[in-house]
């Protein structure tokens, strides 16, 4: 077989959540020496999810740094799952760089193949809130979340964010 089979029996694997076995096929993939880029970044970047949602943590960021080696620049995609991996273990200030990294990324051409468009948009400005308000930079989760409703004026989480933050402000001002 080559790289590219292996990448499409995982997301068929995948799809159908048989993890184990879609794990085995995207490390089919990345080790098969002629394989895509593309494909070995998202193998990689599957990989590294399906190991977020196992909770292990330094595999998911093994494969996402992966993922990040395959093009030029990490993509934004990629820059949010490793800066999710480092909000979920509370590393607030790495989250931080890698969603500012998303938000300064641009894609295109083969490059932008399973890309999702949301990272270098709304995605990254309403984590960057959540680790700002974290962190206790109250304005600075304002003004990301308000960006977000910007792009996004239904977004849900950053309707209730606002209120969070609103309701945070009334009582630092008391």
């Amino acid at each position: 077989y080559r790289g590219r089979d292996w990448f499409y029996f995982g997301n068929e694997l995948l799809e159908h959540k048989r993890f184990e076995e879609a794990l085995e096929k995207y490390n089919k993939c990345l080790n098969t020496p002629e394989t895509w880029n593309i494909e070995r970044l998202n193998a990689a970047l599957r990989s590294s999810l399906i190991y977020k949602d196992k909770q292990n943590y330094d595999k998911a960021l093994e494969l996402a740094y992966i993922a990040a080696s395959c093009t030029s620049r990490p993509r934004a995609d990629v820059c949010c799952v490793i800066g999710d991996i480092y909000r979920t273990i509370k590393n607030f200030e790495w989250a931080k760089r890698w969603y500012e990294g998303a938000l300064d990324n641009n894609v295109s051409g083969l490059d932008a193949t399973f890309y999702d468009e949301d990272c270098a948009s709304w995605k990254p400005r309403l984590n960057l809130c959540l680790c700002e308000y974290e962190l206790g930079n109250k304005k600075k989760a304002i003004r990301y979340n308000n960006e977000v409703l910007r792009i996004d004026p239904n977004n849900k989480d950053a309707l209730n964010n606002k209120k969070i933050l609103e309701r945070s402000e009334e009582h630092t001002s008391e």
